[in-house]
């Protein structure tokens, strides 16, 4: 007598990751601090630190403003996988919008706005340790 075996196939495995720790994995990947996301939420970093250590979730409401501080997807927020997330910090929503709006100002009016961000980044440069010939190199 013959047995045959008929293999069924497999549940998909996920690993499902609390909400809390997708959150705090993906705040130090942009390294954000809990009291910098506190601020952008509009909350105390207490509730930034009590939803990242404990397995309680947030409302929707709050779920779409964390994604959005966090300059993420509320389905990357939400995701049980793995999934790429960028990294580093994301420009102020604000500061985008500006920046969308820039084609339709006079050339000069763009050619002073570039100065003036490219004065900003050079300060910042230096102030970070970096020499003003780096900077030069960084122009051409």
């Amino acid at each position: 007598m013959q047995l045959f075996f008929i293999q069924m196939p497999k549940k998909e495995q996920t690993a499902q990751i609390p909400f809390g720790e997708r959150v705090r994995a993906i705040r130090k990947k942009k390294g954000i601090t809990q009291m910098s996301l506190a601020e952008r939420l509009d909350v105390t970093q207490r509730v930034v630190s009590y939803y990242e250590t404990e397995h309680d979730n947030p409302s929707l409401e709050l779920v779409g403003k964390i994604a959005r501080a966090l300059g993420v997807t509320q389905l990357q927020l939400l995701n049980f996988r793995e999934e790429p997330v960028p990294e580093g910090p994301t420009p102020i929503r604000s500061l985008q919008r500006h920046l969308s709006l820039l084609p339709g100002l006079p050339v000069d009016d763009q050619k002073f706005i570039a100065k003036t961000i490219n004065m900003i980044l050079e300060r910042h440069k230096i102030q970070n340790g970096e020499f003003a010939h780096d900077i030069e190199r960084s122009r051409r």
